[in-house]
């Protein structure tokens, strides 16, 4: 699936990058993920996702999903809310 069809899912929400990249897996735990996956970073209360990104892309991500602004190298999906994007991208 592409990520402008999940972004579709999702209803709202801004792709920075490239629309038509294909994604294979999305993940929220960036020790987890493998290749083309779709990192979701969520805040948490004891550790930001967000701090993980380049974790997540070293080994692998080629996109990720945040409420933060895009920022590094790759596709980046800027969603109000991460934790509802993620069950919904994790369904798709």
């Amino acid at each position: 699936m592409t990520l402008a069809e999940l972004l579709a899912r999702l209803g709202k929400g801004e792709i920075s990058g490239d629309p038509g990249l294909e994604i294979a897996e999305v993940c929220h735990d960036s020790r987890r993920l493998g290749p083309a996956a779709l990192f979701v970073a969520i805040r948490g209360l004891a550790a930001d996702g967000n701090r993980f990104v380049d974790a997540a892309r070293r080994k692998g991500a080629v996109a990720v999903c945040s409420e933060e602004p895009p920022h590094g190298d790759g596709a980046w999906l800027r969603v109000p809310d991460a934790r509802e994007a993620l069950a919904v991208l994790s369904a798709a």
